[in-house]
Formats: structure tokens, C-alpha cells, sequence
């Protein structure tokens, strides 16, 4: 599945489930902590990141995120027809964008005087699910499906109504249930 409508949808190739800081050039060495990296068969890197705890300047955490994956993917000697675009995806339970109703927005870099002309380099969606409102019987694309499970991750019966739909939310209810597990529990599995 792709959580991007609308393109051309090259297959996943790598996927790195992270909890570990990424390389690190910030003076104080901080690095960047990431939750999914994937690469699709074309070298595209999207970094999803999933936000459940408020936090300040999240957007421009994402951004900076985005930026760093963007401009490490350089060897030294490398030349700049070597880049990839990147793609930050955010989940987020928290209201980004407050007085509208979108749940999603979806930015690029694009001239702002005509619209025309758009860079492919960078793209940042943004879900924010307290406005996803469909219900079971709304769902139409994958996209959707995706969204209703992150919301409703926590309730089995909403979730498991979910399942005969597609199998892989079977694959997903599993890694949730494991994600959930406490250090004693995890390490027994």
C-alpha cells in the first residue's frame, strides 16, 4: 500500500523501522530520531514519522528532519544528480493547522508567484487524525483504510472490522500488538 495518492506508486524496496538517531553534524551532536525510512526502486527516501505527544514546532522539526535526510545522502566526491527526492510523511494526533477542517495537507516546493513549476526535491504531507472523520463505511482508497487504523489503533472491534477488508491490516494489528508490548513482554516474544 501507499499512503501517497496520486503517483506513480514505485514499490518499497527498504524499509527501516528506527528508534535510532540518524547521522549527526549539529554542533551540540545531536542527530535525528526517525520512526520509518523507506526507499522505494527509484532511490526516493520517505521518512513517516508518527507524532502522538505535543510537541512545539513540530512542522519545522519535520522540515529539518526532511533537510537532513535530503543532505545525507551525498558520499564525499558524489555529485548532485545523485540526490533523491525526499518524502516526509507525518501522523500526527495533534491539530497542526488550527481553524480548518483538512486533515491532510500536502506541500512542495513550488514557484509562488505562478504555481507553475515545482521541484520535486522535497514534498511534506501532513495527517492530522482528530480531523479524519470517515467511518468505516467511508473508506474508499487505501490511504484511507491506513488513516482509520492509525486512528483507531487502540480498538480492537473497529480495527478487527477493518481486517476482512485487507490483509495487510492483519500484518499491521500485529506489529501494533507488539509495539505495545512492555520491556519483560517483548523481550519474551
Amino acid at each position: 500500500g501507499c499512503l501517497i495518492e496520486g503517483t506513480d506508486k514505485p514499490r518499497i524496496t527498504n524499509i527501516n523501522f528506527s528508534k535510532n538517531e540518524a547521522q549527526g553534524e549539529v554542533s551540540d551532536g545531536r542527530g535525528i530520531i526517525i520512526d520509518v525510512l523507506c526507499e522505494d526502486e527509484k532511490g526516493h527516501k520517505f521518512l513517516v514519522e508518527m507524532q502522538n505527544k505535543p510537541q512545539t514546532k513540530y512542522i519545522e522539526r519535520a522540515i529539518y528532519y526532511g533537510a537532513r535526510i535530503y543532505s545525507h545522502q551525498l558520499e564525499k566526491g558524489q555529485y548532485f544528480e545523485h540526490l533523491k527526492p525526499v518524502a516526509v510523511i507525518s501522523v500526527t494526533k495533534l491539530d497542526l493547522f488550527e481553524n480548518e477542517n483538512k486533515y491532510k495537507h500536502d506541500f512542495s516546493l513550488t514557484d509562488s508567484i505562478d504555481k507553475e513549476h515545482c521541484l520535486d526535491s522535497f514534498r511534506f504531507i501532513y495527517y492530522q487524525l482528530p480531523k479524519f472523520k470517515k467511518t468505516l463505511e467511508e473508506l474508499e482508497t487505501i490511504e484511507d483504510k491506513w488513516l482509520y487504523f492509525f486512528k483507531n489503533g487502540s480498538d480492537e472491534e473497529k480495527i478487527s472490522a477493518l481486517m476482512p477488508k485487507d490483509a495487510v491490516f492483519i500484518q499491521a494489528e500485529h506489529a501494533l500488538k507488539i509495539g505495545n508490548l512492555d520491556a519483560k513482554d517483548w523481550y519474551t516474544y
